[in-house]
């Protein structure tokens, strides 16, 4: 499918704006853009790349640390010792200068000036900014539904994310059957990731085993192949 030149991921997001921190200089000087215009553009790619990668990251390691804190209490021995908790983290320094809000809606304006450019090359300078569509271009009936990160983080509960092929499908179809069952079960459709699924559990305070996956939806019409199938553990 044809994958726009902006990805969807957050990670990828990051990969794209270092791309534009290492190579957008000598680029966009070609097109005439004034070293100005550019300096403005690199400050964006740094805080981009900072609020993307390195500001989650540093928090991401600490939410573990949390959880497992959480999970002494909850889930060690009976009358063990009072888990240490974890040190929250320096809030990590900044990108450069401060900047306005609004990165996003700056990259579509300077996009848009340098594809309407006579000297913008799609094969040279897109290639290089990556400014460009990649990959063939979508057939819903080939697509295969994708669906990961299944976690129960509480009773009833079980989040979990997929694609929606770059802006190509509406959403998914979730289908769920538990442990020892032979069909499945229609949960509803979903239009936005991360997703939620709260259905009970069959026995009140037990866990249960479960098996989540799904079908991409156009236009409320089911569409290409149904996901590999996810497990879960649910809590009761």
């Amino acid at each position: 499918m044809k994958n726009p030149y902006y990805p969807d991921d957050k990670g990828q997001q990051a990969d794209w704006w270092q791309n534009i921190l290492n190579f957008a200089s000598a680029q966009l000087l070609l097109l005439g853009f004034t070293p100005a215009q550019i300096a403005k553009i690199l400050l964006d790619a740094a805080w981009a790349v900072f609020l993307l990668r390195t500001l989650p990251n540093t928090y991401l390691e600490f939410g573990k640390r949390v959880t497992g804190y959480a999970d002494s209490y909850l889930d060690g021995p009976a009358n063990g010792p009072a888990p240490f908790p974890p040190v929250v983290p320096d809030w990590p320094s900044g990108a450069g200068a401060p900047i306005t809000t609004g990165i996003e809606a700056r990259r579509i304006d300077w996009v848009r000036l340098a594809k309407a450019n006579p000297l913008y090359d799609p094969e040279t300078i897109g290639a290089v900014l990556r400014l460009e569509q990649t990959g063939d271009d979508f057939d819903p009936t080939t697509y295969k539904a994708e669906l990961s990160d299944f976690v129960s983080p509480s009773v009833n509960t079980v989040t979990f994310k997929f694609r929606k092929a770059s802006g190509e499908i509406d959403g998914i179809n979730l289908y769920m059957r538990r442990k020892g069952e032979a069909a499945w079960t229609f949960v509803r459709f979903f239009s936005k990731s991360p997703a939620t699924d709260t259905t009970a559990v069959k026995i009140a305070g037990t866990p249960e085993e479960r098996e989540y996956q799904g079908r991409a939806v156009i236009a409320d019409v089911e569409v290409g192949i149904v996901s590999d199938i996810e497990s879960v553990l649910v809590r009761g």
